[in-house]
């Protein structure tokens, strides 16, 4: 038989191929310094957002003053343990995240006014914010109009998109269908003359919507935040009736 397959393997082409091979995992060891340093990240960033070779700027954006700090302040807490989390794990592609926070301060016009700032005079890569629909409306137009990127972080209504906005929550379907079907199995809603009510509230008008899959399943009413301005508490004298618009709540009488 003849030797020539042999000889080729014993080449000095062949045996130089092999320990080539060989040595490729070890190249992934290697210090990141070994491999050459490639081009600086504000060479090559035409974006103009500030993210450096060691950083990234993002924005947080929520009410940590007036009517919504209650809700909001657990999304900034977790917004930053999260931030610290990442960090400690070595950042974003070797990039530490640094964080600017603006207060919302319960306020639609001024989470426009803080999203812009943030977007143009900071330059943010993303702004995690905003917590009611009405202050994420007010803001989408800023985001929109500079190509932001908002983090939304809770539900909502739907009946929106937009590629200026990442929704991390449920719309309202897959919210309260599920919470119909519990009701259903649960509580036995489907019979008898039993009805159910959900109390929340919305920044914006009030209004009573209502589900009506199987009859006095659900109904759903809402109320403007604005009630919550004042203290609901009665006092020992007894409650006392406040009217603010169309609204009648009992009020402490020392309102």
């Amino acid at each position: 038989m003849s030797d020539e397959p042999n000889k080729g393997l014993q080449s000095p082409f062949r045996r130089k191929l092999l320990l080539g091979a060989a040595a490729l995992p070890l190249i992934s060891m290697l210090p990141r310094p070994s491999f050459g340093a490639g081009p600086a990240t504000a060479t090559v960033n035409a974006t103009g957002l500030a993210v450096t070779d060691t950083e990234v700027t993002v924005g947080i954006l929520h009410s940590a003053t007036g009517t919504m700090a209650i809700s909001e302040t657990g999304s900034i807490q977790a917004e930053k343990l999260a931030i610290e989390q990442i960090n400690a794990a070595g950042g974003v592609l070797g990039r530490k995240i640094k964080f600017i926070q603006e207060d919302g301060a319960s306020d639609w016009p001024t989470f426009a006014e803080k999203a812009k700032k943030l977007l143009v005079n900071d330059k943010v890569a993303a702004i995690m914010g905003c917590w009611t629909s009405a202050s994420r409306k007010a803001a989408l137009p800023v985001f929109e109009q500079y190509n932001g990127l908002l983090y939304y972080p809770t539900f909502y209504e739907g009946l929106e998109q937009s590629k200026n906005v990442i929704y991390t929550g449920q719309e309202a379907t897959q919210q309260i269908l599920a919470g119909l079907n519990w009701i259903a199995k649960e509580k036995g809603a489907n019979s008898g003359a039993q009805a159910y009510s959900i109390l929340g509230t919305a920044p914006c008008q009030g209004h009573i919507s209502g589900v009506v899959d199987v009859p006095n399943a659900c109904a759903t009413l809402w109320l403007p935040t604005e009630i919550f301005d004042f203290d609901i508490m009665p006092s020992s004298v007894g409650p006392i009736k406040h009217i603010k618009g169309d609204i009648q709540m009992p009020l402490s009488p020392d309102k």
